[in-house]
């Protein structure tokens, strides 16, 4: 029989254990082929072993000279021991020529108490043990017991650099990474074994995987899973048959299977995903780039949008919802029903959160869209000011926020076409709106305005709204010159997020606030801060909110309030200390701040799109800390609202002795103005002609403009905040809800005749709604039962439970997990918030709070099963199921 070669890991075995038992012992016959290409010189764990070949018994004989001290002379020769005579085995270990039986050596060199009988299967690992243990040694097998799951596990991944879990995605990620060279100088058996056991897991893409990779090409691994979803597409069908088979023979084979390339393609993009999640765009790049110049190869861009990571995907998937805005605008109701499903898909793209700002617009035109296609409310029955106000605070502001982000357009020729196509609608619709609301506000204006529990004209929210809150603690008065009611809401989402409670009179609501008129700041600011109807600049405003009557009558030091000039710093902190410790103390019942940063913006911010947070208004953040300490209620309003500047479309005549946006009364008004008259027009001896179109302005060009007859400038929007523990006595939690259209919900058009201006959203809560210090479980969920095998599997799992007491702050109950995992199940694994609110028949406001309760349960050990990004909710499903060792089925 040929004997095979000894490697140097047989032979430092063998020799090891001589040592070990013949401490004394200064040569081996090791019985191998007399061939050898490791070192000559060969360290062991004590000392080193000279190796030399013998291929004949004179050669042996001649190889057993006197070694030097300490060295152990290793003899490999296949002369049987017959052949040398007694007299030289007399002079090696064991005096006899020693085979090479690589199980005995692991089991000798583990001190193993046995062997599992299947390693008969896999002869192959015995060497592989020996040969490539580490050099802190192998793991111990339990109990002393090897078996060939502990076997190939330290194999895998102490050798291979292969984590041993069996996902699909693993292996891609470790050939794409150049894994298969590990094997390059193994033996042949070895390397068989390996693709043997690594086959048994996943047999068809392994298989393909591999010989990919051994062809030189694991750099495509990856690139050809991706494009395989496209060439794959069931959507494709017997158009790609060719593409199909082209694919197949570049990977080398005759055919492949829908299954085989799906698997590869579903592991490809978990690999990316975890990639661009850990290191961003820069990680994955290549492989984007390399998979776009294949899926051109195979001309699969019609199926593109099948794929969850390539850009052309994204692309695509912003283009379906682009034409389906486009044909619900013409009138397609099946359009507007698969709206949701179509914004979902592009949320679900793992390239979406790389430019969430651009998914925002998207957003938005979807949300604007439904209110187009879907109107509830006629605008002929909005025939009151009260009735606009609230139409305004629940409706169409919230259309003027969505306006104003899609304005900002797409680089996408077809997504940029649809967005035009909807402003057109949606600005037809605000333009009829406005002159709706100025002919109200003509009739509105000409008297003292009557009682009303909508609308509070500004020269009184201080003694009807500040008075009474600050007769229980004291108050923070923020005065956001310039915020509309577009802005409030979305400032209002980061103030929440903060852990101020929005909050309203139990038996009423906060009213909408009303500018003194023409809507500007010398003259609706200063009524607002001097409690009557004035018109002055800072220094009258500062004089007079310290002598308002009924807050001097609530005792203490006078009132006192700070301009941008206060609040300002030499060393350049955010606020002064004169600032902080008036709001700090604890006498001061009444302080009120003035900041200028949205008006600022309208001056000098065209070539900016902001989003109106904390940190855009800085001092914003550290003012309400400091409230929250002191144990202050905040009240923030403004002056009054802005337009902007329609570029194409704002007409801008000469007029002279005009504002921005009013002008006196020396002609008639012409298309798209008023003349408005009455005790609250302050200038004009009592007569003004104020703009009611968004498209005129008298002024030089700027980025914003007010003083106009618009709802957007004269309605004001007042919030009253605390924190959970100062919620004003008679005072419960409201909420700034938004439209139905705008949470994601397609109501049914209302009969003409029946229909009723709608109640605002922030009146005072029924019975069914959740209490201010409800968990989030407080509303019945289904039972989990009704949902799929796995979810129940997973609620059932030794793991959850155990999880489930130790987060017993969570909160969630089982059937509220189960809802939720299912709903984004259903969506593809993610889903924007208001797509799950709607789904799992929970309020939009509670969702942040729900995600991060289930964020704690489930996200364990550093693995990230649920993620948010930006309004997006995304299940790693497969994440979940192994770290609470649940089948898939």
């Amino acid at each position: 029989m040929t004997l095979r070669p000894a490697s140097p890991a047989q032979v430092r075995a063998l020799a090891d254990e001589v040592r070990a038992k013949f401490a004394r012992e200064r040569a081996l016959l090791i019985r191998a082929a007399p061939v050898w290409d490791g070192p000559q010189e060969l360290p062991l764990a004590s000392g080193t072993a000279r190796v030399v070949t013998a291929a004949s018994p004179l050669a042996v004989r001649a190889a057993l000279t006197e070694p030097a001290s300490g060295e152990l002379l290793v003899v490999l020769t296949d002369v049987a021991e017959a052949e040398l005579g007694p007299d030289v085995l007399a002079r090696v270990a064991k005096e006899r020529v020693l085979p090479v039986h690589p199980w005995s050596m692991v089991r000798n060199r583990y001190s193993l108490s046995g062997l599992d009988p299947t390693f008969t299967d896999e002869p192959w690992m015995a060497d592989a043990l020996i040969q490539y243990e580490p050099i802190d040694g192998w793991n111990p097998a339990p109990g002393g017991f090897l078996t060939v799951e502990h076997a190939w596990a330290e194999l895998s991944q102490r050798w291979l650099g292969l984590a041993p879990t069996g996902q699909l995605a693993d292996l891609v990620s470790w050939v794409s990474q150049g894994g298969v060279g590990a094997l390059g100088a193994a033996a042949e058996q070895t390397r068989d074994g390996v693709r043997r056991r690594i086959e048994t897991l996943h047999p068809e893409p392994v298989s393909t995987i591999m010989k990919v990779a051994v062809a030189g090409r694991a750099g495509d691994v990856i690139p050809l899973g991706l494009v395989a979803r496209t060439v794959f597409s069931p959507a494709g069908g017997a158009a790609f048959v060719e593409a199909r088979v082209r694919f197949a023979l570049e990977l080398g084979e005759r055919t492949l299977s829908e299954s085989t390339a799906l698997a590869w393609a579903a592991a490809s993009e978990s690999v990316v995903a975890d990639v661009l999640g850990e290191r961003g765009l820069a990680g994955v790049d290549a492989w984007l780039a390399r998979a776009e110049h294949l899926a051109a190869d195979f001309a699969t861009g019609s199926t593109a949008g099948d794929s969850q990571i390539l850009a052309s995907g994204l692309e695509q998937r912003y283009a379906q919802v682009a034409g389906l805005i486009c044909a619900a605008l013409a009138g397609d109701h099946g359009a507007s029903a698969r709206l949701g499903s179509a914004l979902n898909a592009v949320a679900g793209h793992r390239l979406v959160s790389l430019d969430r700002a651009r998914f925002d617009v998207l957003q938005a035109a979807v949300r604007l869209c439904r209110r187009e296609v879907n109107p509830v409310v006629p605008e002929t029955s909005i025939d009151t000011m009260p009735a606009a106000a609230r139409w305004h605070r629940t409706d169409s502001s919230w259309a003027d926020r969505a306006r104003q982000l899609i304005r900002r357009g797409d680089l996408s020729e077809p997504v940029a076409l649809a967005y035009t196509a909807l402003l057109v609608a949606a600005d037809a619709r605000r333009e009829r709106e406005n002159e709706k609301f100025a002919q109200l506000l003509r009739q509105w204006s000409v008297g003292e305005p009557g009682a009303s529990d909508h609308l509070v004209p500004i020269e009184r929210v201080l003694t009807d709204v500040v008075v009474p809150l600050a007769g229980e603690r004291p108050v923070l008065v923020l005065v956001l010159d310039g915020m509309s009611w577009s802005v409030a809401t979305e400032l209002l989402a980061a103030i929440e997020a903060q852990g101020w409670l929005l909050v309203q009179p139990s038996e009423g609501i906060v009213p909408v606030g009303v500018a003194t008129l023409p809507t500007v700041t010398r003259i609706s600011r200063a009524s607002l801060l001097c409690g009557a109807r004035v018109a002055g600049e800072m220094a009258v405003e500062k004089a007079r909110f310290a002598a308002v009557p009924a807050l001097r009558a609530l005792g203490g030091p006078p009132p006192k309030l700070f301009h941008k000039s206060g609040l300002d710093t030499a060393d350049g902190t955010v606020i002064s200390d004169e600032v902080r410790d008036t709001v700090r103390d604890p006498h001061q019942r009444v302080v009120g701040i003035v900041i200028n940063a949205i008006d600022d913006h309208l001056s000098r911010g065209d070539q900016v799109a902001v989003r109106w947070d904390l940190d855009v208004i800085k001092p914003l953040r550290q003012l309400l800390s400091e409230a929250a300490a002191a144990g202050r209620t905040v009240v923030i309003t403004s002056d009054h609202g802005h337009v902007f500047e329609e570029r194409g479309r704002t007409n801008s005549p000469r007029v002279s002795d005009a504002a921005e946006r009013w002008r006196h009364v020396t002609t008639p008004p012409t298309d798209g103005e008023v003349v408005i008259r009455g005790p609250r027009v302050l200038v004009g001896d009592g007569e003004v002609v104020m703009p009611w179109t968004e498209t005129l302005r008298y002024g030089t060009h700027k980025h914003g403009y007010h003083g106009g007859a618009t709802p957007q400038e004269v309605l004001v929007p007042i919030f009253v905040l605390a924190r959970s523990s100062t919620v004003p006595a008679g005072w419960e939690r409201s909420v700034e809800e938004p439209p139905a259209w705008w949470r994601g919900g397609l109501p049914a058009p209302v009969p003409r005749a029946e229909v009723s201006i709608p109640p605002p959203t922030n009146s005072r809560a029924s019975a069914a709604q959740p209490g201010l210090f409800d968990t989030v479980d407080a509303v019945a969920s289904p039972p989990a039962s009704a949902f799929a095998p796995w979810i129940t599997a997973l609620l059932a799992s030794p793991a959850y439970v155990a999880r489930r007491t130790a987060v017993a702050r969570a909160q969630l109950d089982d059937a509220l997990v189960a809802a939720v995992l299912g709903a984004l199940e259903r969506r593809g694994g993610s889903a924007v918030k208001e797509t799950l609110a709607a789904d799992i028949d929970r309020p939009l406001f509670r969702v942040d709070g729900l995600v991060q309760s289930l964020r704690r349960l489930l996200n364990i050990e550093g693995y990230s099963i649920i993620e948010v990004h930006g309004d997006t909710v995304r299940l790693h499903r497969d994440r979940l199921l192994a770290q609470f060792e649940v089948s898939a089925r």
